[in-house]
């Protein structure tokens, strides 16, 4: 039993551990504006103050998509470097997408960004049980002094806010929507194919997409 409760309390550690760095904060799909066939194509914008995250993150996304059979568009290869710098016309940026015979556009914005601070403690001890190192006051010593002696220290970790959003061109109107938060996603491959995850997760919990 007591064997069974330690490695009970060590998997509960290795799975903080490994959390996800990207979070669902909330979503929302208009069912009834759904269309009853499926896209042909898809255009991906990122909307980003530069023009190398742009790419990189609607590879990222068109990756994914092609895993799953959808064809997709990116505006990183549509609008050349410096484009977004001044907001352009609405029809122009319209017509240059349906010209690439795109009938669904998904955007991704980054909201808001937030630093966090965070403590990160020396030593994890597992919760009071009756362990083999008990039994002398040494091998409880050995044990124990990290934990005491190792107090762990502060650390700040970014937090970014983003929202992703389906629309059908032929409509105008919003699909889907997905909030999401990340945090400390490293580089921005890394933080690309996490988001790219996250949103066919969601896509395809909601039933939006079969795979």
């Amino acid at each position: 039993m007591r064997n069974k409760l330690f490695f009970l309390a060590l998997i509960a550690v290795m799975m903080m551990s490994c959390e996800s760095t990207q979070q669902v904060t909330g979503s929302y799909v208009n069912k009834e504006a759904l269309p009853e066939k499926a896209f042909k194509k898809v255009f991906i914008m990122v909307m980003a103050h530069k023009d190398a995250p742009r790419a990189i993150i609607e590879n990222q996304l068109a990756e994914a998509a092609r895993k799953r059979g959808i064809e997709t568009v990116l505006s990183a290869d549509v609008f050349p470097i410096g484009y977004f710098a001044q907001k352009p016309d609405k029809k122009a940026v319209a017509n240059e997408i349906m010209k690439h015979g795109c009938d669904a556009v998904f955007t991704v914005t980054l909201l808001h960004e937030e630093t966090q601070e965070r403590y990160v403690p020396g030593t994890i001890a597992a919760p009071y049980m009756v362990y083999p190192f008990y039994s002398s006051y040494y091998s409880y010593f050995d044990y124990r002094y990290s934990y005491v002696y190792d107090p762990g220290y502060y650390t700040s970790e970014k937090i970014y806010f983003i929202e992703g959003l389906l629309y059908d061109l032929n409509t105008e109107k919003l699909l889907w929507s997905l909030q999401s938060k990340s945090y400390d996603p490293g580089t921005l491959a890394n933080f690309g194919k996490t988001y790219a995850d996250l949103v066919f997760y969601q896509l395809r919990k909601e039933g939006l997409v079969e795979k």
